[in-house]
């Protein structure tokens, strides 16, 4: 039986420092030479579609929410924050290859805010759609554009800012002409019921509200409410 021809095996173990090196022949006549092999970096596989579920600084509650980047995470959940490890794993998870998340944010016992605004003897009152201590909104009442006979119809603005005192505006809605009255066609009972930021905390009061500004806080209440002279 003629001998074998030569082989090479490449041999990549960290143990092998010394490259190149001869095993000698064993008693079938078969002569193995062995080389170490140039270094080969894991490429990285795709991720798919994963989930996650655990607690945010704020966000949509019980609803998953499509993401594509760790920034869609920031803007919609706040980011990082230390009490929860769902923010930490979400941001690996896009550093390392991942491509699509579905996040769901669940709380437990939070809280949230609520605008108070001065109708006349009366208020209207709003509550934030997405409870939490990170969730800072402010809303604005002007009759601009409205007829100074007509009472019953005002202007609503209502913000999310990204901290309490700032002027940095992250969401906005506005909803012109709403109405006091239930069979007026911009009735504000019905106009605030898609509202992403903001929903009735009671009645529509009878009277408007007045023109001004109120902010605050899940937590701690701030209250600024400037009246304009008209």
């Amino acid at each position: 039986m003629p001998a074998l021809s030569l082989s090479t095996v490449w041999y990549s173990s960290p143990d092998i420092s010394r490259g190149k090196f001869l095993v000698a022949p064993n008693g079938l006549g078969i002569q193995v030479e062995e080389e170490r092999g140039p270094d080969q970096t894991i490429v990285p596989l795709g991720c798919g579609r994963t989930a996650f579920v655990g607690r945010t600084l704020r966000g949509p509650v019980n609803r998953p929410i499509f993401l594509k980047s760790f920034t869609e995470f920031q803007h919609i959940f706040g980011g990082l924050w230390q009490p929860s490890p769902l923010g930490y794993a979400v941001e690996h998870f896009f550093d390392n290859g991942g491509r699509e998340a579905l996040v769901v944010r669940v709380v437990n016992g939070a809280r949230a805010a609520t605008l108070t605004l001065n109708a006349g003897t009366q208020v209207l009152k709003l509550r934030a759609v997405r409870p939490g201590t990170r969730e800072f909104l402010r809303a604005s009442v002007d009759y601009d554009n409205i007829s100074p006979v007509n009472i019953t119809e005002f202007n609503l603005t209502v913000q999310r800012v990204r901290m309490q005192g700032t002027e940095q505006v992250e969401d906005q809605e506005i909803y012109p002409r709403l109405s006091t009255l239930p069979e007026a066609e911009r009735f504000a009972g019905e106009a605030l019921a898609g509202s992403e930021l903001v929903q009735l905390a009671g009645a529509v009061a009878a009277e408007r509200p007045d023109p001004g500004f109120e902010r605050r806080s899940s937590c701690r209440r701030l209250r600024l409410f400037e009246r304009r002279r008209r």
